[in-house]
């Protein structure tokens, strides 16, 4: 009993259990395939939560050294000034244009470090500048002050900070300290700021850059010690710092990513500093969606900040999931048909057939489609940094040449090594061009060594994305495509291709063989009636018939001579020999073919000849035969009078350089069902002639190495286009 025959068995009991078998198993299969799209949602979607908090870490950071070296050219001003006075403070601070460009600090300012001997003097000199209530906070005798002298803006919350003495505090005096030894920007840990004035008191930090005294060394801590003046600082508040970063670079918000800062490693509510929370926690649990968690560390000159990413997955629900819901609804609803249709092919057994291949069709088409999203297009991709000679090779590379994940490395030489030696060459020479700018990309055909042994054939494409200042290239990216199917096809192709030339060769060699014989069949009659009739004439043996005996054998000769050359044409066709090549260019002979040809007929002709036309290497007399058979093919068709041009360049084409002669006349036309047939032997439309003299200039062309086409249009004319090899000799 073969399967077919089984299943009908079944239908035919009524087993009622069958269709209900089929459904559920179905209904498996449908959950399975939604679960996995779920989780490859779910790994796109935390793989962009990653790149994202990447982003938004690398915006921060590199805000943070964009602050470092605004104070670190306030510490330059004082090194390059005599005389730092507070105009000139508030000119630099206002070039940095902080409100527009710098959201978030609160302002830059200076503070000199003041010895205790020398604080009468600093309070007379900054009362004497405009500021009679001026005074150091807070209050009491201590051996060194750096009170914030310079402040700019000084206005609003900044005034509160005027004055105030930075080193009083633990926390700002530890990182003055830190950067006056290590000569870095340095920040501060978590403080309230002196500007905070009891409404939305945020987290605060500051960064100080050290200024030392001009002409005294700095070599080591001691020397940078004694060498102290003071320092640059800019308080941040931690809100407006972040909130200013993110809306500056458009950071989006819309993936309701939460962000927590905390200074140090401790992620605890005291070291808080910022926090965004677009859905609080309780209620993303409340809801049962889950959360993509990463913390992230910034590192700045010793000071580490951790950053806490949490992102919800409600956002989603509604357009990701639309996939995963699709698959459920539509697989659901092929399922209950398939149902349906199982209990309906229980009917009849014609009927169960009908229905069970449209299904095993749809069945197979559905999994092809899925295979194909699943598996992807296979290309194999490189990255080359051609700075460190480093390699990223993708998995699908590694895989298209028979390799897992981790058996190949990221060396430049585990690319080279593996390229056919006879393309290594080829490949070095096309990427060499296209790093000399010559090319857009490079793009070729080679064959690959897979880890077994075996060739592949690959479809080389890349282009570097990346060029130094100097036009050097850094980076490129490449791709490999598998064409080794299609390269097959092609040999496939070729081979068929080349069979059909030769059954073509034999075809020919048939129909010049029996145009041949027919000529010659005809010419031999001719002959032999003449001479029959002046052998009859000799009978008479009078003068009159004498004169006439001599008439048909002078016929009877020119019938000779005209299959004398004949069978030359059939020769030079046939068999010729190779060309007894030579030198030189084809100006002259051209311009000899056709004033020969063409004297005294009533075509005229004009030459479009280049002045630096290239060397070729020809055999004189063949390559004349030709062109005179192409002039005279055109004068033929021009009884009436005409013109013919003739032109003579030099090309460039993929396989070299070549000089191209046109003949362009205007004759009746070629119809286009004919055209293939030109060049044909023994085939002519004309009501004289032997139709080898087009035939004859293809042989000759084709043993120069060459080519030659026709194009033509009914009533417009008709070009020939030679197509010669440029020889190797120089000039």
């Amino acid at each position: 009993m073969n399967s077919t025959t089984f299943v009908m068995a079944i239908f035919n009991r009524k087993n009622w259990h069958f269709e209900w078998v089929v459904l559920v198993i179905a209904l498996i299969i449908t959950a399975v395939v939604a679960l996995h799209i779920k989780e490859s949602i779910d790994r796109h979607l935390e793989k962009e939560f990653k790149l994202g908090c990447e982003e938004i870490r690398a915006m921060i950071s590199k805000r943070l050294n964009d602050y470092a070296r605004i104070l670190l050219g306030g510490a330059a001003l004082f090194a390059a000034s005599e005389n730092v006075t507070r105009k000139k403070w508030k000119i630099f601070t206002q070039y940095q244009r902080i409100e527009k460009e710098l959201p978030g600090i609160q302002g830059i300012g200076f503070s000199p470090l003041i010895l205790h001997t020398e604080l009468a003097r600093h309070l007379q000199q900054v009362r004497r500048e405009g500021f009679p209530a001026y005074k150091v906070r807070p209050e009491g005798k201590r051996s060194v002050y750096a009170p914030v002298v310079y402040l700019e803006p000084l206005t609003d919350r900044n005034l509160r900070a005027f004055g105030y003495d930075v080193l009083s505090e633990p926390v700002r005096r530890l990182a003055m300290e830190r950067a006056r030894d290590s000569g870095m920007a340095i920040l501060t840990s978590k403080v309230i700021l002196v500007q905070e004035i009891g409404a939305d008191i945020q987290a605060g930090i500051l960064m100080y850059v050290p200024i030392y005294r001009k002409e005294m060394p700095l070599n080591s801590i001691e020397e940078r010690r004694a060498a102290i003046y003071g320092w640059v600082s800019a308080p941040y508040r931690m809100n407006d710092l972040i909130e200013g970063i993110l809306s500056y670079y458009n950071i989006e918000k819309k993936r309701e990513i939460s962000i927590e800062i905390f200074d140090g490693e401790q992620v605890v509510a005291a070291n808080l500093l910022y926090s965004w929370l677009p859905l609080p926690k309780k209620q993303a649990n409340r809801l049962g969606h889950t959360v993509f968690t990463t913390a992230l560390p910034i590192e700045f000159n010793g000071h580490r900040w951790t950053i806490r990413f949490e992102q919800t997955k409600a956002w989603v629900l509604a357009v990701e999931y639309e996939k995963v819901w699709f698959v459920v609804l539509g697989s659901t609803l092929i399922t209950l048909l398939l149902f349906a249709l199982v209990r309906a092919l229980r009917n009849t057994h014609n009927e169960a057939r009908r229905i069970a291949n449209r299904l095993t069709s749809d069945l197979l088409k559905s999994e092809l489609r899925w295979q194909f999203a699943l598996e992807g297009p296979g290309d194999g991709l490189w990255d080359w940094n051609i700075e460190t000679e480093r390699v990223f090779f993708s998995k699908q590379w590694k895989k298209m040449l028979g390799y897992n994940e981790n058996e190949i490395g990221d060396a430049l030489e585990e690319w080279g090594k593996r390229i056919h030696a006879d393309d290594r060459k080829k490949y070095y020479e096309v990427i060499h061009q296209h790093f000399q700018g010559e090319t857009p990309f490079y793009s070729l055909e080679c064959r690959m060594i897979c880890k077994e042994g075996s060739i592949i054939w690959v479809l080389a494409r890349g282009k570097v994305i990346e060029w130094s200042p100097e036009k050097k290239p850094l980076r490129m990216i490449s791709v490999h495509t598998n064409i080794s199917e299609r390269k097959e096809g092609e040999f496939v192709v070729r081979e068929l291709m080349e069979k059909s030339q030769r059954n073509d060769k034999l075809e020919s060699l048939g129909v010049l063989a029996g145009g041949i014989a027919h000529d010659f069949n005809n010419l031999l009659s001719g002959i032999f009636g003449y001479i029959e009739i002046a052998s009859s004439i000799c009978d008479t043996h009078s003068e009159h018939n004498g004169r006439s005996i001599q008439e048909h054998l002078k016929k009877a000769l020119g019938l000779f001579e005209r299959a004398k050359k004949l069978t030359g044409q059939f020769l030079t066709f046939a068999k010729g020999g190779q060309p007894n090549k030579t030198t030189g260019c084809l100006s002259p002979l051209l311009k000899d073919c056709a004033d020969f040809v063409l004297a005294g007929s009533n075509v005229s002709y004009r030459f479009h000849i280049a002045e630096d036309l290239w060397l070729c290497d020809f055999d004189e007399d063949q390559m004349n035969q030709a062109f005179s058979n192409i002039i005279l093919n055109a004068k033929q068709f021009m009884p009436q009078g005409g013109h013919l041009v003739i032109t003579a360049k030099n090309i460039a084409l993929p396989l070299g350089e070549q000089v191209q002669i046109s003949f362009a006349d205007e004759g009746p036309g070629i119809a286009h069902h004919l055209l293939s047939r030109v060049f044909d032997p023994f085939y002519t439309t004309k009501k004289a002639g032997h139709g080898l003299g087009l035939a004859i200039a293809y042989s000759i062309v084709k043993k120069h190495n060459g080519e030659i086409t026709v194009e033509s249009n009914q009533g417009r004319g008709t070009t020939f286009h030679i197509f010669l090899p440029v020889s190797n000799v120089l000039e």
